[in-house]
């Protein structure tokens, strides 16, 4: 993926944390490529969604200073439904193109 390991900061999911189906779903929804403002530890940073597992627990988003955020799917699915995690734009460039 071309992204120094030392720059991955990982967001393990919340143990004993339940987590709504839908909200899981709607991690699995995310199209890769797609830009998103990422809020953790307080610190608002704009992040591409850059890769994701094969079995979908595992989601990579890059920010443009280098830094990384490799997210558990459980964490993921509390980031967007706490609104931490949110579109960057109200449509995508697919939808414009459109």
């Amino acid at each position: 993926l071309g992204v120094d390991a030392a720059s991955i900061e990982v967001i393990p999911d919340t143990a004993g944390a339940k987590v709504p189906e839908d909200m899981i779903s709607w991690a699995h929804e995310l199209q890769v490529g797609n830009w998103f403002m990422l809020d953790h530890n307080d610190r608002v940073s704009q992040v591409q969604f850059v890769w994701r597992s094969e079995r979908k627990q595992l989601h990579l988003f890059a920010s443009g200073d280098g830094r990384s955020f490799l997210i558990q799917a459980g964490r993921l699915a509390t980031y967007l439904q706490a609104g931490l995690l949110v579109p960057a734009e109200e449509e995508t460039l697919t939808v414009r193109a459109t």
